[in-house]
């Protein structure tokens, strides 16, 4: 008799975005004070991690990069830039098979 096993990954994942209108007279955008000119997409990375775009209508940004919220106790998490990563505890160049995580 053939017996297969099967491990499920689930990663759930929120994220947010914000959307305004641009003045036909404006020059651009700003996202906390950073200046962004129209038909540009510009990401900050500190303190959070956001990408924020300026067409000649619509300003809008949105989160990125993800936030790990549980591992498995054989692991660990790894912080690459806007990004976390569930690496084995004895082996970090091994992702975990189970991990939780939401979208910044």
């Amino acid at each position: 008799m053939f017996l297969m096993v099967v491990i499920l990954s689930f990663r759930e994942c929120h994220s947010w975005c914000t959307a305004d209108q641009v003045s036909e007279n404006s020059l651009g955008c700003t996202y906390k004070g950073n200046f962004i000119p129209k038909g540009v997409t510009k990401s900050f990375y500190q303190p959070e991690c956001v990408r924020c775009s300026c067409s000649e209508t619509m300003h809008s940004c949105c989160s990125i990069g993800i936030t790990i919220t549980s591992v498995g106790p054989e692991c660990e998490i790894v912080q690459e830039g806007c990004t976390q990563r569930a690496v084995l505890k004895s082996d970090s160049s091994e992702a975990c098979s189970t991990v939780t995580a939401i979208g910044r």
